[in-house]
C-alpha cells in the first residue's frame, strides 16, 4: 500500500532539510527558522493522519511551560535575533530579569527535582508564548492527548511525573527530526550542537554580543552551563553519532505508522482505563521508578 503524501512529506523532514541547508550554503542559525517550519508544516500532517483525534492543547493551557528547557546554541542565537528584533529595550531588561529570577529559583536543582516556574517568554495573564513561533525543539516536542493528566502533573510531583502525560509520540518524534537536522549541520560546520539550558544561555548571550560570532568560529562559549546530566550526554552522542541513518523515509515510514496505530489504540480506549493507566504510572513515579527522561507516550 502506498503511504499518503502527507506520511511521506514527515518522513522526509530530516533528509530535505540537510539538503536544504547544503543546497543553499545556509549558516546553522539560518536552518533554525527553516527547520521550524517545516516542522510545523508537518505537525499540520500530523493532524490530518490522526484525524478525528485531537490534542487536548489550548492556548492558556501552558503547565509544561514550567519545566527546564533544554536548547541547541544554534536556537538560543535564533532567538536572540527575534528577541532583539521584536522587543523594546525595556522588555528586554524585564524578559532578563525573569530569567535571572528563574536562575535563581532552580540553581542546584536536578532536571527530576526542579521546582516548577513559568517560562520567561509566558505572558502572565494569557498563559500564551510570546516567542511561539519561535519556540524550541524542545517545546515543539510537548503536546497532550489528556489536559487532566497535564494537571495532575503539575500539581503532583513536578517533573518526577511527566511520565504520566500521555504525550503525542508521533509530534515528538517530527520535532527531534528537525532538531536532528540541525545538530547534524552543525557538526558539519564544526560549531557544537551541545544542549544548554535556556535561561542561562540566553542571558549570556543577550548581554555579550560578541557570543554568536565566537561560537561560529567554533568555541564552546557557554562554558560551564552545558547541560551535563548522564540523558543529554547520551542525546548529544545519539544526534551526532548514531541517528546518521535513521531518518531514512523507510525507516521513517514505518516508525510513523507504528505510532499512529498505538496512539489510535490508546484514544479508543475507554477514559476509564486511560484514567487508570494514569494512575499507575502516578503510584510509580512517587516509588522513583519514573524519571524526567523517561517520557512514555503510548503504552499499548
Amino acid at each position: 500500500m502506498t503511504p499518503p503524501p502527507e506520511a511521506i512529506r514527515i518522513a522526509d523532514t530530516h533528509t530535505d532539510l540537510m539538503d536544504a541547508a547544503g543546497r543553499r550554503s545556509l549558516k546553522v542559525i539560518e536552518l533554525v527558522p527553516v527547520a521550524y517550519r517545516r516542522v510545523e508544516e508537518s505537525m499540520s500532517f500530523l493532524d490530518e493522519l490522526l484525524e478525528p483525534h485531537k490534542l487536548d492543547c489550548e492556548p492558556g493551557c501552558s503547565m509544561c511551560c514550567n519545566l527546564q528547557v533544554a536548547m541547541q546554541p544554534a536556537e538560543v542565537f535564533h532567538l536572540v535575533r527575534v528577541v532583539r528584533e521584536r522587543f523594546t529595550p525595556e522588555q528586554i531588561d524585564t524578559l532578563k530579569g525573569r530569567m535571572r529570577d528563574v536562575v535563581a529559583k532552580t540553581e542546584g536543582f536536578t532536571v527530576e527535582t526542579r521546582p516548577n516556574v513559568p517560562c520567561p517568554f509566558l505572558h502572565e495573564t494569557l498563559g500564551v508564548c510570546s516567542v511561539y513561533d519561535s519556540r524550541p525543539f524542545t517545546c515543539r516536542q510537548f503536546g497532550s492527548w489528556n489536559k487532566e493528566s497535564c494537571n495532575d502533573c503539575f500539581n503532583g510531583q513536578g517533573n518526577n511525573n511527566v511520565g504520566i502525560i500521555p504525550r503525542a509520540a508521533s509530534m515528538m518524534f517530527v520535532a527531534q527530526a528537525g532538531g536532528t537536522a540541525v545538530a547534524h549541520y552543525a557538526d558539519e560546520k564544526a560549531v557544537t550542537g551541545d544542549m544548554v539550558e535556556m535561561n542561562r544561555a540566553m542571558l549570556m548571550a543577550l548581554e555579550e554580543p560578541t557570543l554568536e560570532e565566537r561560537w561560529e568560529r567554533g568555541d564552546r562559549v557557554f562554558g560551564g552551563i552545558y547541560i551535563d546530566d548522564e540523558a543529554t550526554r547520551y542525546n548529544n552522542r545519539m544526534l551526532l553519532r548514531e541517528t546518521r541513518n535513521r531518518f531514512s523515509r523507510p525507516f521513517v515510514l514505518e516508525l510513523l505508522k507504528m505510532s499512529l496505530r498505538a496512539e489510535t489504540q490508546h484514544l479508543e480506549a475507554r477514559p476509564t482505563d486511560r484514567r487508570e493507566e494514569a494512575d499507575q504510572l502516578k503510584a510509580k513515579a512517587a516509588a522513583g521508578e519514573i524519571t524526567a527522561t523517561d517520557f512514555i507516550t503510548t503504552r499499548k
